[in-house]
């Protein structure tokens, strides 16, 4: 999974993949491994080269505070849903697939097959990493399929909507 995320007024890129003893992540390219378990809500024991670490997390509204020993520092997810100019869908043609930008699980399915929306209206809910993220039409059309259910988990890149 790829994030960009800003942290502390900073966009930074992060991949974490799973790896043979834990979590591997990369910032901005450097790569690190580290074994990441999840001791209660929104905290979190990291084993990082030798040293253990205890890594809270509270949420800020759309982002979230993570306090690191005596550091804390707010990240703030980037949404790639988010219209950037001159990257938009406004004018988006034909049928269009909506995925899912990260892994998580489907919180509310808030249209029908065969309703209209509009671009930017709120087609379902996924909650991730304790965030609920509304998920957006790119265009004006029709729901042609709604592939997931209320409750499911959904991966990253997986196809939650079809709009004709």
């Amino acid at each position: 999974m790829e994030l960009r995320i800003k942290i502390d007024g900073r966009i930074r890129v992060v991949k974490i993949t799973r790896g043979t003893f834990g979590y591997e992540f990369s910032l901005d390219g450097n790569g690190v491994a580290a074994d990441v378990v999840q001791a209660e809500p929104g905290l979190f024991s990291v084993l990082f080269e030798g040293k253990s670490y205890e890594v809270r997390i509270t949420a800020e509204g759309n982002a979230a505070r993570l306090a690191v020993e005596d550091h804390e520092f707010l990240v703030e997810r980037e949404d790639p849903r988010k219209w950037k100019r001159g990257a938009g869908t406004a004018g988006a043609h034909g049928r269009q697939s909506i995925a899912a930008p990260m892994p998580g699980r489907v919180i509310r399915v808030l249209v029908k097959e065969g309703e209209k929306v509009g671009p930017g209206q709120g087609v379902l809910i996924v909650e991730a990493m304790k965030m609920q993220n509304e998920i957006k039409s790119p265009k004006e059309g029709t729901i042609e399929r709604i592939h997931v259910r209320e409750g499911a988990p959904v991966n990253s890149g997986e196809v939650l909507v079809v709009i004709a």
